[in-house]
């Protein structure tokens, strides 16, 4: 779940949600009238109750495609979505919680080249 100036966006996952957010996002600082319409309308297909399986959902990721300028853009706010998602799973699932002390799993981000980066936005190895 996001909530984003008064609007609650839910998901069915976090891959759900990591694409509508990247149309979402983007087409929120669209200076276009016409794609910021586009973008908006084509991320409101991830929400939950719409787009149902997560196997649909990274070709769809795929399908409508950033331009030059969006990407960059994307490649910036991507980590915060990332994050975002880490954070709600953390926050709202005992189990994640558990696992993450244990240090059975880790937060793992990365950005759009698929480098491994922290909350501070420092790209780096795991290790």
């Amino acid at each position: 779940m996001i909530m984003d100036e008064g609007e609650v966006r839910k998901y069915g996952s976090g891959k759900n949600c990591f694409h509508e957010e990247k149309f979402i996002r983007v087409g929120k600082l669209c200076e276009d009238e016409k794609r910021k319409r586009e973008l908006l309308e084509y991320g409101r297909k991830f929400l939950k109750g719409v787009c149902l399986k997560d196997g649909v959902v990274k070709k769809m990721g795929r399908k409508f495609v950033l331009r030059g300028e969006e990407l960059d853009l994307w490649y910036r706010l991507s980590v915060d979505v990332q994050l975002d998602i880490c954070k709600y799973k953390f926050e709202n699932y005992e189990e994640v919680k558990e696992e993450l002390v244990e240090g059975k799993i880790e937060v793992i981000c990365r950005n759009m080249l698929g480098e491994f980066v922290d909350e501070d936005y420092r790209v780096g190895s795991r290790e």
